[in-house]
């Protein structure tokens, strides 16, 4: 988790200081930051509250170019972020690590039964 939340803190800061570098040639840079969005490479079946559809947040990610330097565009991923920094430091940090500990083991499972099938296939 560490290096995924370096990656999207430089990613963030980068595009913070490219757009104020490059305001002088009359060009905005964005970061914009996603949450969860139903598709097949996030493992997502449906969209739901606090996931977007592709659409909706394709949608969503137009409407926001040329405002905020790093936005999370889609409405209920920008209150989900607003309540976690408004939360203690620490919460903030138990909940996110949270999360991504239960993706992580979700994934390994799904991986453990992928190599279960393809033995069982093998010796048959």
């Amino acid at each position: 988790m560490a290096q995924y939340g370096a990656a999207k803190s430089y990613v963030a800061m980068f595009s913070r200081a490219l757009n104020v570098e490059l305001a002088k040639f009359n060009i905005h840079v964005q970061c914009q930051v996603p949450l969860f969005v139903a598709t097949k490479l996030a493992k997502i079946k449906k969209a739901s509250l606090t996931v977007a559809s592709p659409q909706g947040y394709a949608r969503a990610a137009v409407a926001a170019i040329g405002y905020e330097t790093v936005v999370s565009p889609f409405w209920s991923h920008a209150l989900q972020l607003w309540l976690l920094t408004a939360l203690p430091e620490w919460l903030s940090a138990k909940i996110t690590m949270s999360m991504h500990l239960d993706i992580r083991k979700k994934g390994m499972k799904k991986e453990q039964q992928a190599a279960a099938e393809a033995n069982k296939d093998k010796k048959a």
